[in-house]
């Protein structure tokens, strides 16, 4: 997730990785309240999320709210796997 859809960090790059293995990747720009990543939203996102692996990378909250989204959703804990970072204050 990113404040403007151009603040992407990398884009060339994860684009062309995506477009290589056959992938889609989904840039949610805006504030968390605009765009909850809830069990709706995945399901909105990836109709058939329950048969699929989550991986993700980002701040612990985020986190926190895609593995209760897919417990709500009834997806296997062993098929979320997650990368935690958090940006120190200047």
């Amino acid at each position: 997730r990113v404040r403007h859809h151009e603040d992407v960090l990398f884009r060339d790059e994860f684009e062309r990785m995506v477009s290589s293995c056959g992938v889609t990747m989904y840039v949610l720009s805006g504030r968390r309240n605009e765009q909850p990543l809830d069990a709706a939203r995945l399901r909105e996102l990836v109709p058939d999320v329950t048969r699929r692996t989550i991986f993700l990378c980002g701040p612990e909250d985020l986190i926190a709210s895609v593995r209760e989204a897919a417990d709500d959703l009834g997806i296997p804990k062993d098929r979320v796997h997650a990368e935690s970072f958090s940006f120190l204050p200047a």
